[in-house]
């Protein structure tokens, strides 16, 4: 199942983007 391993890791890397992101536009 390494795919399914591949996928978490890239929504994983996906969402902690998304609330660095979020974080620098100053949302909580």
């Amino acid at each position: 199942m390494p795919q399914v391993g591949s996928v978490g890791q890239r929504k994983l890397l996906d969402a902690k983007v998304l609330m660095v992101g979020a974080g620098g536009l100053g949302s909580p």
